[in-house]
């Protein structure tokens, strides 16, 4: 793993104007993507590149960006998993590739998607040995894992199924003794799968069926060497079932690694209905070269009422790809379609990759909300995205491609998926800064927050004034997981607040001490201070109250200076003239914050501020 720690470049900082202005310059703090393919997979960023941030301790991926037409890859944000012992379920924003939320709990999960249970978005994902399901504030609502008495059973890694009825399907494996002798053995472990249907609610169990009970031993293309899954290791993986999905119509299609073979149980009789692929398929390819066959595959769901789509891994080793190392070809995404009056299926559409590898395990296929097509690579850690008419629009990977036999690399890329999300979680913003030469710069970050657009610093020498209005310095907006803002000027506190487009608080963090670096349990909500002053509850003339109170305010504190100094003068009082202009610098600087607050703007730059504006603020004149 090879660990790229972000720093501010010294040229993005922001410089003292010769007027003596201060300057407030936002950076975009998150390491760019890579784009030098030859030297990514060289391996000069190691095997699995990653940044780090300064206010908060995740380590997210640097991408290997080989294509991405953000004008034709479709919008929403990215579900993935990333390994088998590092890394837990993220989401990635589709726009710029950078990170949105990454688990910090679990550090190994598979099959994270979002869907609906009970009228509110979800998000799903296998983690901690049990199918988890959390709300927008990354709350957890169910935990599901096997039920009834099975004897030590485990819900397998590979799938994480939440219904339409609001269900979990799962896959279970538990370890039995049977009769291995049609395979020239003896009575022997071996890892047998179920499908179980349960009510996340009740724990109750609505449906089960046992693969033994309909397929045989000799069945299986896995061979005999006394290892199983990762689960239980010694125990014979015969099936290795990675997939199940529930039909509109109640019943169960059902992927199995061993058997080559993708089957529906009837929901009801709980009968295989019937099997494609395998040594029991029920169905005959009819296309050219038989190309619809597919080996030890991966993630098989519906995509109408008689097609499916899959990741059809055709070996169980891993690596580049000339479409001779495989009787049948590289891996690919696969749609079929298939038709149960003559019994023949044929290929729809295929995908492969443009460096044309092989992946020995995981992968997945899935639609996107506008019909892209998403594929995962499995253990090659790479994504692409199609469109309906075959076009590639985005090809990333986050790590090398590694020939290996079957085995376990550093980091996977099993399913992924597009979706509108709205995370909103309890914890609050991070942040962290230091001093430098011209100022100090400050970070902040807010893990699982997708409806943050701005953030507003709040700075300030007392602490006991860091959450006043006063102490607002700067608006900013974010860009990337982690944002910094170097400025040309130094205080001890600071704290930020993040807003939503609309200008509302979503939340703010904890007091930081930039000089020792400490994070201080000190400081009141600040939302009701910055929406008190939005408030547009009256309004004349389309402007609220609040903004004429404002300018009046900032009026009849310039009239009273004016008068004070008039007599001064009068009186024969030298003014130190230099002093009094740098006050009205500040209270005009201090107007803007509070007007563009006020309006909903964002920024505080003279340049920005109209004539219209000037004349609300107070008419002072730009700063030269």
């Amino acid at each position: 793993m090879y660990l790229i720690r972000n720093s501010v470049p010294a040229a993005a900082r922001g410089r003292m104007g010769e007027s003596g202005s201060r300057h407030a310059a936002p950076l975009y703090a998150d390491v760019p993507h890579y784009t030098n393919l030859t030297s990514y997979q060289a391996g000069e960023l190691g095997e699995v590149p990653v940044q780090t941030f300064f206010s908060s301790p995740i380590k997210a991926p640097i991408y290997q960006v080989n294509k991405l037409d953000t004008t034709k890859t479709d919008s929403g944000f990215i579900f993935l998993t990333g390994g088998y012992d590092a890394y837990g379920p993220s989401i990635i924003s589709s726009k710029d590739l950078s990170l949105v939320y990454a688990d910090q709990e679990y550090n190994f999960a598979q099959a994270a998607y979002t869907t609906t249970l009970d009228g509110q978005q979800v998000l799903v994902v296998y983690a901690g040995d049990a199918v988890r399901i959390y709300n927008k504030h990354y709350e957890l609502l169910h935990a599901v894992t096997p039920q009834g008495d099975l004897g030590g059973a485990v819900a397998d890694s590979h799938e994480a199924h939440l219904t339409s009825d609001g269900t979990v399907a799962l896959v279970v494996a538990r370890v039995e003794k049977a009769d291995l002798s049609a395979i020239g053995k003896g009575e022997e472990s071996l890892t047998n799968n179920l499908i179980q249907e349960v009510d996340p609610r009740t724990n109750a169990v609505l449906f089960q069926f046992d693969l033994r009970s309909y397929f045989h031993v000799e069945d299986s293309f896995w061979p005999y060497d006394g290892s199983g899954p990762y689960q239980f290791p010694s125990a014979f993986d015969l099936w290795h079932v990675n997939s199940v999905e529930k039909t509109p119509a109640g019943d169960f299609l059902v992927s199995s690694r061993h058997l080559h073979s993708v089957f529906l149980v009837d929901g009801f009789t709980r009968e295989v209905r019937w099997v494609i692929g395998g040594k029991r398929s029920n169905f005959t390819d009819i296309s050219v070269n038989a190309s619809a066959v597919f080996h030890w595959q991966h993630n098989a769901h519906f995509t109408a009422e008689n097609r499916i789509s899959l990741f059809d891994n055709q070996a169980v080793f891993n690596g580049f790809c000339t479409g001779e190392e495989t009787e049948y070809g590289c891996s690919r995404g696969l749609e079929i379609e298939f038709d149960t009056t003559n019994w023949t299926y044929w290929v729809v559409n295929e995908w492969y990759h443009p460096q044309n590898i092989v992946s020995a395990s995981r992968g997945g296929v899935s639609r996107t909300p506008k019909g892209n097509t998403l594929v995962a690579w499995g253990q090659n850690p790479m994504y692409t995205e199609y469109t309906p008419d075959g076009e590639l629009v985005m090809d990333v990977q986050r790590g090398q491609v590694l020939p290996l036999d079957h085995g376990i690399v550093p980091v996977i890329a099993y399913r992924a998926a597009k979706a509108d999300w709205v995370g909103l979680p309890k914890w609050p913003p991070s942040i962290a800064g230091s001093v430098n030469d011209d100022g100090m710069v400050v970070h902040v970050s807010w893990n699982g927050a997708t409806e943050v657009e701005s953030y507003i610093l709040f700075a300030s020498n007392d602490i006991t004034k860091v959450n006043g209005i006063g102490a607002m310095t700067a608006t900013f907006e974010r860009m990337g997981f982690e944002t910094s803002l170097d400025v040309t000027w130094k205080r001890r506190y600071a704290r930020i607040a993040a807003l939503d487009r609309n200008g509302t608080i979503l939340g703010y963090t904890m007091t930081l001490d930039i000089v020792t670096q400490e994070i201080l349990d000190f400081g009141y909500p600040i939302n009701d201070l910055i929406n008190t002053i939005k408030s547009d509850r009256f309004k004349v003339f389309g402007i609220s109250v609040l903004s004429y109170v404002a300018v009046l305010l900032l009026v009849g504190v310039t009239a009273l200076l004016t008068v004070f100094i008039i007599r001064g003068t009068r009186a024969g009082i030298r003014w130190d003239y230099g002093g009094i202009a740098e006050y009205k610098r500040k209270t005009r600087n201090f107007a803007i914050h509070v007007f563009y607050i006020i309006r909903g703007r964002k920024g505080m730059s003279d340049e920005d501020v109209s004539e219209e504006e000037e004349s609300l603020i107070g008419g002072q004149g730009k700063q030269e």
